[in-house]
């Protein structure tokens, strides 16, 4: 199974660009942002996962599948005042991104977690103003799936056969 905390924290310590520069983070959602926030005075630029993985359990035509997602943050702070600063620090967080991606696409043809990432679409967004701890960036949303095994185990339930039919009371309307 894919795990896109360890996965993403091996490429940021691996990129020439985010090595030495980023803080490593992970937060649960958008929404909070927890290493960023708690980081915000100590460090200037984020690579932050998101490490909540909601999905869905699909069928396919060999089996099941976990449908899930994480989201990639890559955030720099920036002079308000500066929109050249802006501009300048938004291009690199791009450069980054487009680095992870072409990473990502190598990976996934020799690591056997990755062969299921949705390689047809790896939406991003740029972050508007002046975001959280003062910072511009974007944010990538990264998408896999993971077989799943859904053979019935008779010895996980307190009965040893699933009910296949109710009861007769019930059949009968009574």
């Amino acid at each position: 199974m894919f795990n896109p905390v360890t996965y993403f924290q091996s490429l940021k310590e691996t990129l020439k660009a985010t090595k030495n520069d980023f803080f490593f983070g992970k937060s649960t959602s958008l929404s909070h942002l927890e290493d960023l926030l708690n980081n915000q005075r100590k460090h200037e630029n984020f690579f932050i996962v998101q490490h909540v993985a909601d999905g869905v359990t699909v069928s396919s035509g060999s089996g099941f599948f976990d449908k899930k997602s994480c989201v990639v943050f890559i955030l720099k702070k920036y002079n308000i005042h500066d929109q050249d600063d802006r501009d300048t620090k938004l291009q690199e967080c791009k450069q980054i991104q487009r680095s992870i991606e072409s990473r990502l696409l190598i990976d996934s043809k020799k690591e056997q977690p990755l062969f299921y990432l949705n390689k047809e679409r790896m939406p991003y967004y740029e972050l508007p103003g002046f975001f959280a701890a003062g910072t511009c960036g974007l944010y990538m949303v990264v998408s896999w799936e993971d077989p799943k095994d859904l053979c019935y185990d008779s010895t996980e339930w307190e009965e040893n056969t699933p009910p296949t039919t109710p009861p007769e009371d019930e059949q009968s309307g009574e």
